[in-house]
């Protein structure tokens, strides 16, 4: 409990450490909030094979073919259910849109980028 003064030299160190420790809790909770996905499992399993093809062909990185913020992510297990179901919506053999065999290689590549940050 921090003692209200106006004397700019009745400070307690302690009290300004726990403010700092607080703002830096506060900033990783934000951090957290807003989470490594730029859309959830419920958007892309609900995605059709055009929605799937039109995400992949504006996706400027292996991230972002993902849906997943551009910073270090060790989410195997939801990279695979991504990959899978990316993979599923765009191959050629189950979609018939001509842009489904680029998009299909794209998610390739991504996953082989992503595969080998370790």
């Amino acid at each position: 409990s921090a003692q209200t003064s106006d004397d700019p030299f009745d400070w307690d160190p302690d009290v300004f450490v726990e403010d700092e420790e607080e703002d830096l809790r506060e900033q990783r909770q934000a951090e957290l909030e807003v989470g490594d996905l730029l859309f959830s499992d419920e958007e892309i399993m609900a995605w059709n094979g055009r929605e799937a093809i039109l995400w992949i062909a504006k996706a400027a990185t292996a991230f972002e073919v993902f849906g997943l913020r551009p910073k270090p992510f060790d989410g195997r297990a939801l990279l695979r259910k991504r990959y899978r179901k990316l993979s599923l919506l765009t191959h050629p053999d189950k979609n018939a849109d001509e842009d489904a065999a680029p998009a299909f290689r794209k998610v390739a590549d991504a996953m082989r980028i992503l595969s080998d940050e370790d």
